[in-house]
């Protein structure tokens, strides 16, 4: 990048070079020079893990700085250092790079450490104890190399930045539960807890235990909880209720997205909602109310939820996702432009620079810079949007990073 467009996004996210770096510079698959004198001057606010992806894109003529920046967090953090660096699987540093290391570095760490760069040791002895399995023998707990189950392999570090990994933004999936067997899990020898202390738990869906938590509500009282309620799981049972009750599923979608405005944004809610988004026609006709609800209500915690249930699916269905998102932040730009809300409308771009963009987001970026000129915008909002443009031109090869990483944008430049 340029440094006016670095400028420009430093702004949008109100001084956070480390932002900028991390979602933005250190995504590029190259670094022009003024990348490199951008992060030679934030050195000090950069991470093990940016300093790694920094390093990884940079010939060795160009590494003094990061040689530096490393021997600075050597001094500081040893203990970071010799994890997050040394320990770095796929890491190997030049004879070269090893030398100025240690002469940098020679007197000011501890001995351990600094013997360790001496002997250009770049990964530590896998830890006996990784997680536990009971002994089928009897004994107690074993390690995973005791029972032969290999540690799980880590990403090298040279390799394109995960977002979804770094924020913990996988999709979480739990193992359902299966019925136990007749006599196992209880401390009762198979009877069941209510047989033992004599309680009557109900037997059958006609039990108290049962009973019908919504009994004697209405279709349109539920609707009304729906729209208008606090409790979050509540609202998302209601929604199965009202399914079960015959409630057209057009009604439903209405419900759960007019919920997202009118009531405290849930996750259950955002959750029943996405599950039921399953085709590319599905997300053409709710994905933009979806998005634009989450965006309006700076629901960023959601919002990640969301898009991090993109991984997997199939690239029609990501397309549909990715241009239903391009086409909101389009929309809030515009909106922001309006009212001269040039906070919000860098925001916006920012997010849409790291996004990526579809053939149907494509054609509005030219509309998207008029709107700038007639609205007599500040220079710097007409660069961040050149730069959405380029960027569009370029189009990445895993639309669901630049989700996550257009998810982060906003959060950072507009989270309080």
């Amino acid at each position: 990048m340029k440094k006016a467009e670095i400028d420009a996004l430093v702004r949008a996210h109100r001084g956070s070079a480390r932002a900028v770096a991390f979602l933005h510079v250190l995504r590029q698959p190259a670094l022009a020079p003024d990348d490199h004198s951008f992060l030679s001057e934030h050195a000090h606010e950069l991470t093990s893990a940016d300093l790694l992806r920094w390093r990884a894109r940079t010939p060795y003529v160009g590494r003094p700085p990061i040689l530096v920046a490393l021997a600075k967090l050597c001094e500081d953090k040893p203990a970071e250092f010799e994890h997050e660096v040394l320990n770095a699987p796929g890491l190997s540093f030049e004879d070269r790079e090893w030398e100025t290391l240690a002469d940098l570095v020679r007197g000011k760490v501890p001995p351990a450490l600094q013997a360790r760069i001496a002997r250009r040791e770049t990964s530590a002895p896998a830890p006996a104890v990784a997680f536990f399995a009971s002994s089928p023998h009897g004994g107690g707990l074993r390690s995973a190399h005791e029972v032969g189950h290999p540690l799980p392999p880590t990403p090298p570090a040279d390799e394109p930045v995960d977002l979804a990994a770094m924020f913990d933004l996988d999709e979480a999936t739990a193992p359902e539960a299966s019925a136990s067997k007749e006599g196992e899990g209880s401390f009762f020898g198979g009877g069941s807890l209510g047989d033992e202390l004599g309680l009557d738990l109900g037997e059958d869906e006609g039990g108290p235990l049962f009973a019908n938590p919504f009994a004697g509500l209405t279709v349109e009282d539920a609707f009304a909880k729906v729209t208008d309620g606090t409790n979050g799981d509540e609202r998302a049972m209601l929604l199965d209720w009202l399914a079960a009750q015959g409630a057209s599923a057009e009604r439903l979608m209405s419900a759960a997205l007019a919920s997202l405005h009118r009531a405290p944004v849930a996750s259950p809610v955002v959750a029943w909602i996405g599950k039921r988004l399953a085709t590319k026609a599905d997300w053409e006709t709710n994905g933009y109310a979806l998005f634009l609800a989450l965006v309006e209500r700076r629901a960023f915690p959601e919002l990640q939820e969301l898009v991090a249930q993109a991984a997997g699916v199939s690239p029609e269905l990501g397309e549909a996702r990715l241009a239903a998102f391009g086409h909101v932040l389009i929309d809030v730009t515009r909106d922001a432009i309006k009212k001269k809300d040039e906070a919000r409308a860098a925001a916006a771009l920012a997010a849409l620079s790291a996004l990526g963009a579809t053939e149907e987001t494509r054609k509005r970026f030219g509309a998207l810079k008029q709107a700038l000129h007639k609205a007599k915008a500040s220079p710097y909002l007409v660069t961040l949007v050149d730069l959405v443009v380029a960027r569009a031109r370029t189009r990445g090869e895993n639309p669901t990073e630049g989700m996550i990483a257009a998810v982060h944008a906003l959060s950072d430049a507009l989270g309080s």
